[in-house]
Formats: C-alpha cells, sequence, structure tokens
C-alpha cells in the first residue's frame, strides 16, 4: 500500500522530469539565439529559465523533505539521505516506478548539464571574440603619435621620440 509520503515522492518526480524537460528546451533555445546572435530571444530564454530554475528549486526542497521523512525511523547513513535511501524502505510495489522515475530525472539532470555546459563555452568564445574585435578597431582609431621638434614644428619620423617630451622652451 502506498503511503501519502510515497505518493507525492512520485507526484514531485513527474513534475521534476517535465520541468526539465522544459529546462533542456529552454537551453537549446539559448544556444540557438547565442548563434543567431538574438539578444531578443536571450531575454526571453533567460526569463523562462529563471521561473523554471525557481520552480526545481522549490521542488528539490520538497523532494529532499519527503525522502528525510520516509528514511527517518532508523536512518543511520551520515549526511542527507538520497532518493535511493528511500526506494529501499517504501512499498514494494512502488520501488521500480521510483526508481525509473529518479533515473529518468537524473539523466535528463545530466543533458541539460551538458547543453549548459556547450552554451557557456559559446558566451566565452563569444566574448573572446569581441574583446579582440574591440581591440582591433581602438587601435585603428587611435591617431599616430606626434611628436614635435625644437622649433615647434611636427617632427620627421626619424626626430620623433615618442615616449620623449622636449622641455627646451
Amino acid at each position: 500500500m502506498t503511503t501519502k509520503n510515497e505518493w507525492r515522492l512520485a507526484e514531485i518526480l513527474k513534475e521534476e522530469i517535465g520541468l526539465y524537460q522544459n529546462l533542456l528546451k529552454a537551453k537549446e533555445m539559448e544556444k540557438e539565439a547565442l548563434l543567431g546572435f538574438s539578444t531578443r530571444d536571450l531575454e526571453i530564454t533567460t526569463s523562462a529559465q529563471e521561473k523554471l530554475a525557481n520552480r526545481a528549486r522549490d521542488l528539490e526542497s520538497e523532494r529532499r523533505r519527503l525522502v528525510r521523512e520516509l528514511v527517518s525511523p532508523g536512518w543511520d547513513g551520515k549526511g542527507e539521505p538520497r532518493l535511493g535511501d528511500a526506494i529501499g524502505r517504501i512499498a514494494a510495489s512502488e520501488r521500480e516506478r521510483l526508481r525509473s522515475l529518479g533515473e529518468t530525472l537524473s539523466a535528463l539532470c545530466d543533458r541539460v548539464a551538458k547543453v549548459h555546459g556547450a552554451n557557456a563555452q559559446l558566451i566565452g568564445t563569444s566574448a573572446g571574440y569581441i574583446q579582440d574585435l574591440l581591440e582591433s578597431l581602438l587601435e585603428r582609431t587611435q591617431p599616430d603619435a606626434v611628436t614635435y621638434g625644437r622649433t615647434g614644428k611636427k617632427a620627421a619620423p626619424r626626430e620623433a621620440r615618442p615616449s620623449l617630451v622636449d622641455q627646451t622652451f
């Protein structure tokens, strides 16, 4: 027989799976926005990801609380119990379903992390490219160094000493 906590744990896992599927889609949209240099699409995906991440934090907190409650009688392990620790203590009829949901969630988290890492690398590469481009543009727009000779006229290139200032008046 399934307890209220076991039922709620399964519901949370299902909701987390749906949430991480949506987060994966948002991360893939972010990648397309990065490749397409679309700031508007980046803003949209960032906003969506923020909402999904906030909901994920709430669900994770509730899932952890339920896991603690499910293992609390007789928990002798160190640290916070994990889903796998709770699965061994629940009704046999629910074990396989919860194990499967947990594995699906874990695989989705791994996929989201991979896409996130690739996006972070794209952002880093783009930032480096923009920095190089700006430096190149600034170098081109800088006027040539101008020095003046003793007479006050612009010095010929062979007379130019850009790091020295003639202080003779």
